[in-house]
């Protein structure tokens, strides 16, 4: 390989990382978001109805903008069963996701969700689709740590933790592990638009057919939920699917399941701009080693 094509793959490895690293920042306000929003009255269902609404109301005005309507029905034709499994993955992700801080606080929630790269690496381990090397699976281990320092884990109270919120938050990993796994391996060869509003448009259809009742509670819905939900959702749902998706199509999920673990550090941040929540000594050396995990996944061939 001479220094051009080498340079060209760091240059594209790169950019994945960086596509990653910008999705997992978007990504972090969920669950600061939806714990106010939950705080506010809305139920984990009411929160994934409204941000899915939203985000489908949101793409179609994208698509019609840019021109990418008849992209999206020449590319979807006679494929829509397949990039539907897409929108069903991310809207039953996303209510786990919702419904376990309805018990549980945004840290612990978020801490559950990311230990998702673990799923990843152990269904390529297990199927041997992709090879999953030294320093991917060191770069999980250091990652995880420093996660659950960031987020005190050991420290964290358990009165503050429910079971069925943990169960939750366990689902939205794994789920959200087949989400990021079934876009890697079929997905790759659909344009970002395409995937991306049959992800939202079929989470929409799901959730109303989940949470159909909500069309007959709408009082308790005020137009301030609503506007921070739109908020929310164009944020942390629509935002960074494309980026998550760019940096998917090239570093890979394995890698991108890593990399997205910097959410976490970027969720306490947030907490701590919008909930007032400082940072311990052991938080801050967490913070530092998620950022070494990613680089020591820059070290995988």
């Amino acid at each position: 390989m001479n220094k051009k094509e080498s340079g060209m793959i760091f240059s594209q490895k790169t950019k994945g990382y960086f596509f990653v690293m910008i999705a997992a920042l978007f990504f972090s306000c969920q669950t600061v978001f939806g714990k106010f929003l939950i705080k506010m009255g809305l139920s984990g269902l009411d929160l994934s109805f409204f941000q899915f609404i939203i985000g489908a109301a949101g793409i179609f005005i994208v698509c019609i903008v840019t021109g990418k309507i008849k992209t999206v029905a020449q590319e979807s034709k006679g494929r829509r069963r397949w990039i539907s499994v897409m929108g069903i993955l991310s809207a039953v992700t996303t209510a786990c996701i919702f419904m376990s801080l309805e018990t549980l606080n945004a840290g612990i929630a978020s801490m559950l969700l990311f230990t998702n790269p673990v799923f990843i690496c152990l269904f390529f381990m297990v199927t041997g689709i992709k090879k999953i090397g030294l320093w991917n699976k060191l770069a999980l281990i250091i990652a995880m740590a420093g996660s659950m320092m960031v987020l005190n884990v050991f420290g964290a109270s358990s009165s503050g933790m429910a079971l069925v919120g943990i169960v939750f938050g366990i689902s939205s990993s794994v789920l959200y592990a087949a989400y990021n796994v079934y876009y890697d391996i079929k997905m790759g060869q659909y344009s970002i638009i395409t995937t991306a509003s049959f992800t939202q448009y079929l989470a929409a259809l799901t959730i109303i057919i989940i949470h159909f009742d909500i069309f007959f509670d709408f009082p308790h819905v005020t137009w301030q939920m609503i506007g921070l939900a739109a908020v929310t959702s164009l944020l942390t749902n629509l935002l960074p699917i494309f980026f998550l998706f760019k940096g998917i199509n090239l570093i890979g999920s394995e890698k991108a399941g890593i990399v997205a673990v910097a959410e976490l550090p970027f969720t306490l941040l947030v907490a701590f701009v919008f909930l007032g929540e400082t940072l311990t000594f052991i938080q801050i050396a967490g913070i530092v080693l998620v950022i070494l995990a990613v680089v020591v996944l820059q070290k995988e061939n």
